[in-house]
């Protein structure tokens, strides 16, 4: 007879308790573990790919839209009949405005977004702990260069959204 509350060891006596209660929820033999392993993956995968995609697209039709408003901007400078030298300072102002709302939406959404991120990211994929990944892996963070990125990009400045999609 066997006591009371223990199991006969078998090949899945490992994964059970001495009460008999499963530490396995799904009652899944052993041997489909791997495929279901490879298959959350490739599921992981797909949303990550779709998610950056997601972005990135979104990203484009902001930066779309804002060269839009830019050249609308643009032909009303140059319908007036004004000096060269006047509309290339309202074209140069408009451009530095667009570079200033860069540089403050970063400064206001999350200071941690300035930068490429290429670094960051590299040294914490390789096991550096720092203080600043502490706001470097946030939601803020993400957005701020989304909405920063656009702004640059906008404004004329040599940029590319790879900085961002680092944090989708």
């Amino acid at each position: 007879a066997e006591p009371q509350g223990k199991k006969l060891e078998t090949s899945t006596s490992k994964l059970e308790t001495r009460r008999g209660f499963s530490m396995w929820p799904l009652h899944i033999p052993l041997h489909h573990i791997p495929k279901i392993y490879s298959i959350m993956k490739w599921l992981c995968l797909f949303i990550i790919a779709v998610s950056t995609a997601g972005v990135g697209f979104l990203q484009s039709m902001l930066v779309s839209e804002l060269y839009y408003v830019r050249s609308q901007f643009i032909d009303k400078v140059v319908e007036k009949e004004e000096g060269r030298f006047l509309k290339f300072l309202q074209f140069m102002g408009f451009n530095l405005l667009l570079a200033f709302g860069c540089s403050f939406s970063l400064y206001i959404i999350s200071p941690a977004g300035s930068g490429s991120g290429i670094p960051d990211v590299k040294a914490f994929l390789n096991g550096v702990e720092s203080p600043i990944f502490a706001n470097f892996f946030r939601i803020r963070t993400f957005i701020s260069k989304v909405v920063g990125s656009a702004l640059a990009v906008s404004s004329s400045l040599v940029m590319g959204k790879e900085g961002p999609m680092l944090h989708a």
